[in-house]
């Protein structure tokens, strides 16, 4: 997971099943909004992503929910746009919002943390993409050190501190019922912008 610190792989490792549920969440609602632009754009279906999305916060309220969803994993990924099929400049940030919610759906199937950190990643691989894609059309940064630059854009610098936030949200004790808990966390990614701006298409 080249995108994540060791100190922020650890963190995530350390959250319980139904928090790190909570957290990628909280990641794929921040990456969902450029999925529905892609969808809008080129009339890829996105219906199963949003089931999944809903069936994930439906587990955080009842974990012995009875959903299929390794079946729901499978369609996911199954599902997830061809990037040589599409000539959008969202392919990528579609693609990478159908793959973590296709992992959070195995996550909760077999509670393998590696899922977890993989969507963590794509956000930040979403992230790169795009300030690439806006460098190359003002020009380039023209130097060799493009990776570092891009890594310290500002979307990189928020998107670390946006997912420490979320980690020390859903790592705190839950007070109060667990309906309130999950409104607090749906209330946090209403709030949230995109993982990316999306007024910039052609």
């Amino acid at each position: 997971m080249e995108n994540l610190t060791p100190a922020l792989i650890s963190k995530i490792e350390q959250l319980g099943k139904k928090q790190a549920v909570a957290f990628v969440l909280l990641l794929c609602e921040r990456m969902s909004p450029a999925l529905r632009a892609f969808s809008e754009e080129t009339g890829f279906p996105d219906d199963e992503y949003q089931s999944c999305m809903r069936m994930g916060w439906t587990f955080l309220l009842d974990e012995n929910v009875d959903r299929e969803f390794e079946l729901a994993s499978q369609r996911c990924l199954a599902l997830a746009p061809d990037t040589e099929d599409f000539s959008s400049e969202l392919t990528t940030a579609a693609l990478n919002a159908t793959l973590s919610i296709g992992g959070l759906m195995e996550f909760i199937t077999d509670a393998d943390a590696e899922h977890v950190l993989e969507a963590a990643s794509l956000c930040f691989d979403t992230i790169y993409i795009y300030v690439q894609q806006s460098s190359d059309a003002a020009g380039g940064y023209g130097s060799s050190d493009e990776d570092a630059k891009i890594r310290s854009h500002p979307l990189f610098k928020k998107e670390v501190e946006r997912q420490w936030e979320d980690i020390e949200l859903v790592a705190q004790p839950i007070s109060g019922t667990t309906a309130e808990w999950v409104s607090q966390l749906k209330a946090k990614a209403r709030q949230s912008d995109p993982i990316i701006p999306l007024a910039r298409r052609s």
